[in-house]
């Protein structure tokens, strides 16, 4: 962003001057391993003519991440600044108020302590909750001092005006405060917040919760380094519930794990059993979000709720569904003309081709509403992305695709000046041969046609040609030049690729004003889904210019190649008839081609396929009123996953519709019930993990806990084998915690030899050796027994019991078992992951 600007300025005639104050209060290198100071992202060389002016103190020094060689360590480039008469003033003012406070009444000392113990963020309603004070007398106190020693901001997840928070003015006054209070003072006031904590948690973090309990608690946890409640608050699930409900996504509670994950790792303690509990919450809260439909952010945006819809998406765990999500999100932006937020979108993600994807999409959308000034400036800014990519061969590819989409949405001379870069870098290009495609496709978009076709003509049908042709007709449709591109059909092999040129040049003709050749040219379209779309978009044209008997006729023939294709396409084709009737009012021809459209519905056997025609389908009754087929649709469907596909259809259509608050209700229904969404399975053997991890460090009352409630999980797992299997384990770990009646009690009710040998490998675990063995002998069935006899035999060598191991291998009788028993006498890792393994 920073050469994008510095570019658009140099092309205003202007000079971007960027400053950057308080620069050694710069912490953002000691964040975490990946990440960079403010100082190491400064560029050495501004782009564009650009100027840099940077202050802050001498020390601390310069962070690591500097360059040696970068321009912030020369010593000609630094001036050392007089102090300031003003800063002076100000700074005796805030020691005046500081002393005043520390020296107050005990209400004042109270709001001084809480805000400097709390790290700020504390409100007016907070600080009378912890103090007992009423809020406007709070109010009085800090308003004599704001601006000056407090200062007030707005809450960042719900920044209304009764929500302003209290933090010290300056990192000064913050140590100051720090050390005047000391620390057996601050951990008090520390004290007081925990119990304010504590007592939102028992009631459950009810709605209203104070932003600072969700937000500035757990940091301020961190730095006090008391990794017991850090680990409690990153592991509450209820709390990260309603977080979840005031951000609209699960970023921050995965934020809270990953850093109490961190933190956990830089103590010498080495808590596992607080590591396994991270990684469990971790993995509970992907998989809630792993069930998110990924069109639910488009119809938040389609609401006005960008934010949370953007927190939505970035919390689903599946980085191509993430991605789905994200792009899905371009069009209602446009659509709104929203610049801001697309801009929000694109930086949302790191990832550079992500970026330029999202770009890519709404340079299409802004270009189809006409929006230039929009393409133009998100154009400028994908150019500026492309040039960053060090490698200039994906510089090559991807500057002829931002040709395209600049051409294709209406930017033709910024197109030609793209397509001159791409030759300059083409004509560098080590490997030639593997960029001809790209080659002719910008020799097309920079003017010369000739040198395009007959490097599209070099190509084998192996290297793309008919791809290549495809480009180039398109291209020669949007320029106006209708001749050429329907002669570079015909030299085009695929019929797909001839239906989507010949589509190019019935948009040309639409866009030239002229519907009666746009219409002849639908006609010799050859496949039917394509021909369907642009006799749909002729009819619009006419439409638009109030001729509604050519109009009708148009969307008579549109009827007619829908119901040409083969389904599922022809769905597809029938509900954007059903679309364009709507527009025109003919409800009952709509209604028609909805019954129509279900009916083939009914014999498609594909699943997604299916799924995509209903959600289809839904849209289209919408739009005429029908909501019995709605209705009947959305709860036809036996799978909880793909009912709220087809509510996110619905939501998206009522949005569409401008109905927003039924719209809004149903999106938070989808997202509560996908949020419900358990696998019993997945969630069974994390706890049969952490179950097995926290008795291994000792703390058998909560492994035996765990192993409860993976038993819990474990029951309600579909498929017969895996719960077997599930239950195995259980066992297992209540024996491994000491629990032997109930693992016992258990493994009966589970009368399988698999059970009894898992049983018998928790007791070895929790020292009751005798007792594994007489477990593992009661077993009738032979093989069972000489099953059971090759699974505990390891475990006993593990445990250090070799003669025993060695006496119960020789055991076997079975001569498969038998030799296997003999073989795997080596220490193994005591969870039974073999079993866990083949039932998958």
């Amino acid at each position: 962003m920073l050469t994008d600007a510095a570019q658009h300025c140099h092309r205003q005639g202007e000079r971007l001057v960027l400053v950057v104050d308080g620069l050694d209060e710069d912490r953002g290198v000691t964040a975490d391993p990946d990440s960079y100071s403010v100082a190491g992202l400064l560029p050495a060389a501004p782009p564009h003519g650009m100027r840099i002016v940077v202050s802050g103190r001498l020390n601390p020094p310069l962070p690591r991440d500097v360059p040696a060689d970068h321009p912030l360590h020369g010593v000609d480039v630094a001036r050392t600044l007089a102090p300031s008469e003003h800063a002076r003033v100000a700074r005796n003012d805030m020691e005046r108020d500081l002393k005043r406070l520390l020296n107050g009444s005990p209400l004042e000392q109270h709001l001084l302590g809480l805000i400097t113990s709390a790290g700020g963020g504390l409100t007016g309603a907070d600080l009378s909750a912890l103090t007992g004070q009423p809020a406007w007398r709070i109010k009085d106190h800090l308003h004599a001092v704001a601006g000056r020693s407090f200062v007030a901001q707005a809450g960042s997840w719900r920044p209304d005006t009764e929500s302003f928070a209290y933090v010290l003015g300056h990192e000064e006054i913050q140590k100051a405060a720090r050390q005047h209070l000391e620390e057996p003072g601050l951990a008090g006031y520390r004290h007081r917040l925990h119990a304010w904590a504590d007592q939102h948690r028992a009631m459950g973090w009810p709605a209203g919760t104070p932003e600072y309990l969700l937000r500035g608690y757990f940091r301020m946890v961190g730095e006090a380094k008391d990794l017991r409640r850090l680990v409690a608050c990153a592991t509450d699930r209820i709390r990260h519930d309603r977080l979840a409900e005031v951000t609209g996504g699960d970023t921050a509670a995965l934020n809270e794990v990953n850093s109490a994950h961190e933190a956990l790792l830089a103590d010498d303690s080495h808590d596992l059993t607080g590591l396994a509990r991270l990684a469990l919450h971790r993995s509970e809260i992907e998989q809630r979000n792993a069930n998110l439909p990924v069109g639910l952010p488009a119809v938040r945006t389609m609401l006005g709720q960008s934010i949370r819809a953007l927190a939505s998406a970035q919390s689903i765990p599946h980085p191509k569904r993430r991605m789905q999500a994200l792009t899905g999100m371009v069009e209602p932006l446009t659509v709104a003309g929203d610049m801001d937020g697309v801009e929000a979108l694109v930086d949302s993600t790191d990832d550079a081709e992500a970026q330029l994807r999202l770009l890519f999409c709404a340079i299409t959308g802004f270009g189809r509403l006409g929006r230039q000034s929009a393409v133009r400036s998100l154009t400028d800014r994908a150019e500026s992305l492309i040039s960053s990519f060090g490698d200039e061969e994906r510089q090559l590819t991807s500057l002829v695709t931002l040709a395209e989409r600049a051409a294709d949405a209406g930017e033709g001379v910024k197109a030609g000046q793209l397509a001159e870069r791409c030759l300059s870098l083409y004509q560098t290009c080590p490997r030639q041969e593997a960029h001809q495609a790209e080659h002719a496709r910008a020799l097309a978009h920079a003017g010369n046609w000739d040198a395009a076709e007959a490097a599209a003509r070099s190509l084998g049908q192996a290297d793309g040609q008919d791809v290549v042709l495809v480009a180039l007709a398109a291209a020669a449709a949007r320029q106006g030049d209708i001749p050429r591109a329907e002669r570079l059909i015909g030299a085009i092999r695929c019929a797909s690729g001839q239906s989507d040129v010949q589509g190019a040049v019935v948009d040309a003709l639409m866009a030239r004003g002229e519907p009666v050749r746009a219409m002849r040219a639908c006609r010799a379209i050859a496949m039917s889904e394509r021909r369907s779309g642009s006799l749909i978009d002729v009819a619009r044209a006419w439409q638009r210019a109030g001729r509604a008997r050519q109009a009708q006729a148009a969307a008579d023939e549109a009827l007619a190649a829908a119901r040409a294709c083969m389904d599922p396409d022809q769905v597809a084709g029938l509900t954007g008839v059903v679309r364009l009737y709507a527009d025109m009012g003919a409800h009952g021809r709509a209604r028609a081609v909805i019954e129509e459209a279900k009916t083939v519905a009914q014999s498609i056997r594909s699943d997604e396929e299916l799924l995509e025609a209903m959600s289809l389908i839904v849209a289209g009754a919408v739009l005429i009123g029908d909501e019995e087929t709605v209705e009947s649709l959305c709860h036809s469907r036996s799978e909880l996953g793909e009912r709220l596909v087809l509510m996110t259809a619905l939501a998206r259509a009522l949005a569409a519709a401008g109905d927003l608050a039924r719209a809004g209700e149903l999106a938070d229904e989808i997202e509560r019930d996908a949020r419900a969404m358990t696998d019993p399975w997945s969630r069974s053997l994390s706890l049969i993990r952490l179950s097995w991890w926290t008795a291994d460090v000792g703390d058998l009352h909560a492994a035996g806990a765990l192993a409860e409630r993976a038993g819990a999980q474990a029951v309600l797992v579909p498929d017969p084998i895996r719960r077997r299997v599930a239950l195995g384990q259980v066992i297992g770990c209540l024996a491994r915690a000491g629990e032997t009646r109930r693992a016992e009690s258990l493994a009966r009710s589970n009368p399988r030899g698999d059970s009894a040998a898992t049983l018998a490998e928790g007791l070895i675990w929790g020292g009751e050796v005798e007792r594994a063995e007489s477990v593992v002998r009661e077993i009738d069935d032979p093989r069972e027994l000489s099953s059971a006899l090759c699974e505990t035999a390891p475990v006993l060598a593990h445990v250090g019991e070799f003669d025993r191991a060695e006496r119960m291998a020789r055991s076997v009788d079975e001569a498969f078992h038998h030799a296997s028993a003999l073989v795997d006498r080596h220490p193994r890792w005591p969870m039974p992951e073999k079993r866990t393994g083949h039932a998958t």
